[in-house]
């Protein structure tokens, strides 16, 4: 054969490889910062108030870390940070003409934010429709539009996205652009087709592989996406699926939780949140996990802390009858906070559904598999020792 033909099946297989891998990048921890300010006990205390008044407890938190990932838009090929979130369904980037106050960033800060301009797409169109989604601060509103989008290796039009005029006035204190939704079509805004019902039917296979690394903060990419196949280099190769509690969310169900000498066996829903850094568990096993870590409440911040110096007990969490260990170098974080004391990573929560928010301590503790198109959600061994 020759050289020429060896090259051409060689260039042609791998224009027909339907996946690729994106490496994720990571926002500072807004939280973790309030922490250290002195800000986050009001902060909570002024997000239960809102929460009291609307009645809504979205799940997608403002005030958290994010795992980015760069997407582009339009003809002109805008570049665009978003944040991968499981909770929500649509694609949305802040607009050029955003009228909250400083909802473009501010460079000091290293907060400075790239913002749409529909006037530089000539593959721009918009009816004009609005659209207003609740986030935990808030609610991001603007209107809806469609737009080539350009997201790893793969390039298509007339993706339904917003385009953001209104931001909640914490997010104005991270530096991401956006959000792009991983979820399943039902929590869509009603008549937009989402980015992943337009990516999934051109990859080999209907699913996205999550990994993220645990790292000092000094790393340039702290995890990859992989869409359209399984990613063997960084997960093991045993996959343990888990059927969801529904077709709609990804949202599965925790049957028991241990720490040391406290356990609790319970049948209860969660939810695995790319768009978490801490765990949201019950506040009864907050209790115990307290107990156990013999953590100390700072009466002043509103969190629970315990000597970064001492060794903390692995916590097993069983799900679908398998258990899982996350390690606590996991869930005991080093803030920077004074007198050597590490912050426990949890917060309580009060809802039923989900009962639990496993962020980035289960996350990078395991790999995670969205199988869209078996409606369920699987989990492997990270090849890294965490």
């Amino acid at each position: 054969m020759s050289t020429r033909l060896i090259l051409f099946f060689a260039l042609l297989s791998v224009g027909l490889a339907a996946h690729f891998k994106m490496p994720l990048k990571k926002s500072a921890n807004l939280r973790e910062e309030m922490i250290r300010e002195g800000r986050y006990k009001q902060f909570l205390a002024d997000k239960k108030t809102q929460e009291l008044e609307t009645g809504d407890q979205p799940l997608f938190d403002v005030s958290d870390e994010y795992y980015l990932a760069v997407i582009y838009l339009g003809s002109s090929e805008q570049q665009f940070d978003v944040a991968l979130d499981t909770t929500s369904s649509n694609l949305w980037v802040l607009d050029v003409n955003c009228v909250t106050k400083g909802c473009k960033g501010v460079p000091m800060t290293g907060t400075l934010k790239n913002t749409y301009n529909s006037s530089k797409s000539v593959t721009y169109y918009s009816d004009g429709t609005s659209f207003s989604v609740p986030y935990k601060g808030g609610f991001v509103s603007g209107i809806m539009g469609t737009d080539q989008l350009l997201l790893g290796d793969f390039h298509w039009y007339e993706q339904d996205f917003g385009s953001a005029t209104v931001v909640p006035e914490i997010y104005t204190q991270e530096p991401i652009d956006g959000i792009l939704g991983l979820g399943f079509p039902a929590f869509a805004i009603p008549g937009t087709n989402t980015t992943m019902q337009r990516l999934m039917p051109m990859l080999d296979a209907p699913l996205i592989t999550i990994w993220m690394e645990l790292t000092d903060g000094t790393a340039k990419e702290f995890g990859y996406a992989t869409y359209g196949m399984f990613d063997t280099k960084e997960c093991s190769e045993n996959i343990l699926y888990v059927p969801l509690k529904d077709n709609n969310t990804w949202k599965f169900y925790v049957d028991a939780f241990q720490i040391g000498s406290y356990s609790r066996v319970k049948n209860e829903i969660a939810l695995s949140a790319t768009g978490s850094g801490w765990t949201g568990v019950p506040n009864v096993v907050l209790s115990g996990i307290v107990k156990q870590t013999k953590a100390v409440y700072d009466f002043t911040n509103g969190i629970y802390t315990v000597p970064c110096s001492t060794n903390q007990p692995d916590i097993l969490l069983a799900i679908n009858g398998v258990p899982y260990t996350i390690r606590s170098r996991n869930y005991v974080i080093d803030i920077n906070l004074k007198n050597g004391q590490c912050v426990l990573a949890f917060f309580g929560t009060t809802s039923q559904d989900p009962a639990w928010i496993l962020g980035d301590a289960f996350v990078r503790s395991y790999c995670h598999v969205l199988d869209y198109g078996n409606a369920r959600i699987g989990f492997a061994q990270s090849r890294h020792d965490y």
